[in-house]
């Protein structure tokens, strides 16, 4: 093979590994961004079912004082009212046993 020959045949081998290169660096990108993009979408999931654990044990706390302040109003009005306190007492035991 003559010399100018085998120069046009190294430098289309050499293109041919750049591009073999390039190719490979796109896909590696690709990966890596890919690998990214599942680790956030993963992430936010994960972040969604703390909060949605968060929100329900939120309404629990809300619902408790909800009912302990009704409670207290309720007692309230029982001593207002003139109940004994031995009746009050009776209802205190029946609520907490619940």
């Amino acid at each position: 093979m003559p010399k100018g020959e085998r120069d046009v045949e190294m430098k289309n081998v050499e293109q041919a590994k750049d591009k073999s290169s390039d190719t490979n660096s796109d896909s590696t990108s690709f990966h890596d961004s890919e690998t990214k993009r599942l680790r956030q979408q993963q992430l936010l999931q994960d972040m969604e079912k703390k909060y949605e654990a968060l929100s329900e044990e939120w309404k629990k706390i809300q619902m408790q004082s909800i009912d302990d302040m009704n409670f207290m109003q309720l007692m309230e009005l029982c001593r207002h009212k003139g109940m004994s306190e031995k009746l009050i007492q009776q209802i205190l035991e029946l609520t907490s046993s619940k």
